[in-house]
């Protein structure tokens, strides 16, 4: 069964154009996913990448939610009601919040490490299990081309 590490950001306006294409790539070709959000930022600052904010300017359920509410809902997801409903919008208990903040910190540090070493150095960034790297939402089509032996 194939596999993909979905590397992405919250904060990545092409993570959140990217939208379930990916999770509808991976369905129909029976991969797994793995879901490894990282701190873009700081994978900027180690891969050599630019931040948003010194660029030109002309130049997913649960976690499309948080992408959503960050940009189209103007919606602050630091605070813990946005975190409970978002999570309860998804079936999830909202008390999920209250607890395991230390683990997630630890998972998302993690991430970000494993981000560099593998390669990743933008948000959203696919990964399969024969390594092949597949960078940007406008490479989905790449992604299923690959999944289905056709690249």
């Amino acid at each position: 069964m194939a596999h993909i590490d979905y590397f992405f950001s919250t904060l990545s306006p092409y993570a959140y154009l990217a939208g379930t294409r990916m999770e509808d790539v991976a369905d129909k070709h029976g991969a797994t996913v793995t879901y490894k959000p990282v701190d873009v930022m700081g994978l900027f600052g180690r891969t050599g990448g630019t931040p948003p904010k010194a660029r030109n300017p002309n130049r997913q359920e649960l976690v499309h939610s948080f992408m959503s509410a960050v940009w189209a809902e103007e919606k602050d997801i630091a605070q813990d009601e946005v975190v409970k409903d978002k999570l309860s919008a998804a079936g999830f208990d909202p008390s999920l919040a209250d607890s395991g903040l230390l683990a997630g910190a630890e998972t998302f540090a993690a991430n970000l490490e494993e981000a560099v070493s593998r390669g990743v150095f933008g948000s959203p960034f696919y990964i399969t299990d024969k390594d092949q790297r597949f960078w940007g939402q406008d490479r989905i089509e790449d992604l299923d081309l690959h999944l289905a032996g056709k690249l």
